[in-house]
């Protein structure tokens, strides 16, 4: 049996006929950032899945647990973790049915609850931290001190770039469109 190309083998077979040298390059930069950046985010996924979560809600106990008082209100809790309230409700209710937060009510405000990590959440993260660890060192370990400081150096200007191209362009005020010498 034949092993399966990845899409990312197929995409450069695709492609790199139609391309010139110079724009090759750039193309096999981006590719290997998209590549890399899945294979982190599988690797992540499967290791999270070991204990019951997934990226959404380790970031919830996480945050919960950095939080200074150890809660934070629900709509907060929703912003910090970029998801939207409706959503955030779903994922509270897994968290707290497994025992891993509560939900308490907010005595300055009725119609906002105050979310607190568990001591079962807590220990949860501590659990993962030692092993996590471990995986991140072997990680680490294959650069050099320099490797990951360019490293980080160029996934920086990277993300920079690329949110610059999510990020759209701030409207025209009215009337900049005209040129001058039509203006009143």
């Amino acid at each position: 049996m034949r092993a399966r190309p990845n899409r990312y083998s197929s995409l450069r077979e695709a492609i790199t006929s139609r391309m010139s040298e110079e724009s090759l390059a750039a193309f096999e930069v981006f590719i290997d950032l998209l590549e890399v950046g899945d294979l982190a985010n599988r690797c992540g996924g499967t290791f999270l899945e070991q204990y019951g979560l997934n990226e959404t809600r380790y970031v919830i106990l996480t945050l919960l647990d950095h939080s200074s008082t150890g809660s934070l209100r629900s709509g907060d809790l929703s912003e910090a973790a970029g998801v939207r309230p409706a959503t955030m409700t779903g994922l509270l209710d897994t968290l707290e049915h497994a025992g891993l937060l509560a939900r308490m009510d907010n005595p300055a405000d009725r119609r906002a609850c105050c979310v607190q990590i568990t001591e079962k959440g807590r220990s949860l993260l501590r659990q993962m931290d030692l092993e996590k660890f471990a995986w991140i060192d072997e990680l680490r370990a294959t650069f050099s001190a320099t490797e990951q400081r360019w490293l980080r150096e160029l996934l920086s200007r990277a993300r920079e770039l690329l949110g610059r191209t999510l990020t759209p362009p701030e409207p025209e005020k009215p009337g900049s469109s005209v040129p001058p010498e039509f203006e009143a």
